[in-house]
């Protein structure tokens, strides 16, 4: 399982290949080298209006890092 708490998922990527890899090399079937993925999410009508609601709740240090706050409001980014 791969717990994403920040940032772009994909950057994870690696990780995984490198555990799948690791598996292969100690002869495990790749259908037995099960990944999971864990992300945060918030779910509205819209993007916007997810974003509107879930803003006044965003934990303190992003309130204080709001210009990264935002940033990370893309569809890669991790709000």
């Amino acid at each position: 399982m791969v717990g994403v708490i920040g940032g772009d998922p994909s950057r994870f990527f690696p990780l995984i290949e490198l555990y799948r890899e690791a598996g292969a090399r100690a002869g495990h079937a790749p259908e037995d080298l099960k990944v999971g993925i864990h992300c945060f999410g918030f779910v509205g009508d819209s993007d916007q209006q997810a974003a509107d609601d879930f803003w006044p709740w965003l934990p303190p240090h992003h309130v204080r890092h709001r210009p990264r706050a935002r940033a990370a409001r893309t569809h890669e980014g991790s709000l």
